[in-house]
């Protein structure tokens, strides 16, 4: 080990504790600077946190790091390796605040900046027949077809209107049904089946 890769690490594990008095955190998701800590990447933590706010223990330290280097660009070059390792590790922007959380984007949590949720992996899409909405009675099969369907209390109004229009602008509810439940929905003259086509 040469001198400066020694005095390099001695500076490092000063720097880990300034920066732990400096930034008491312990939000691994959400904190970029404690994160990069707890993996290992002290300098870049450093680098966060002295470009954030006052912290004169730390930035003290990472002054003298900085020095350890026989150029800017070779520190930079430095802090750039520990950055890309950090961003190879799970994590997801939150739509509504913009902030990255650290963590495997197919899990469902919530940013700890805004507290919106995140959706995580996406629900299995619900297949079971929705004739219920029509007879007002559940039925557990898969939906296999489509029925359009007008509701009741819009019936008086489309009759009005000469029956014009088509779905979705014309009131009536698409259902997603199972066949059974289809062959008793077009029983009813306000309910069609929709052609294949047409889906």
């Amino acid at each position: 080990m040469t001198d400066t890769t020694a005095l390099r690490a001695t500076i490092l594990h000063k720097l880990e504790t300034a920066i732990e008095n400096d930034h008491p955190c312990d939000d691994l998701q959400g904190c970029d600077i404690a994160l990069a800590l707890s993996e290992g990447y002290v300098a870049w933590a450093a680098h966060l946190l002295t470009g954030a706010t006052e912290c004169e223990e730390t930035e003290t330290l990472y002054v003298e790091f900085a020095a350890t280097f026989a150029s800017d660009t070779e520190l930079q070059a430095y802090l750039r390796t520990e950055c890309d390792e950090l961003c190879k590790l799970p994590h997801w922007t939150c739509e509504k605040c913009n902030s990255v959380q650290w963590a495997d984007p197919d899990d469902e949590s919530e940013c700890t900046n805004c507290l919106h949720p995140h959706p995580g992996k996406p629900e299995p899409e619900d297949t079971t027949c929705e004739s219920g909405v029509a007879t007002l009675t559940n039925c557990e099969a898969e939906g296999s077809t489509f029925v359009d369907w007008m509701p009741e209390h819009l019936r008086a109004s489309h009759d009005a209107a000469g029956n014009s229009g088509t779905w979705p602008l014309n009131g009536v509810l698409r259902l997603h049904v199972c066949a059974d439940c289809a062959a008793c929905l077009i029983e009813d003259d306000y309910a069609t089946l929709v052609a294949e086509e047409s889906k």
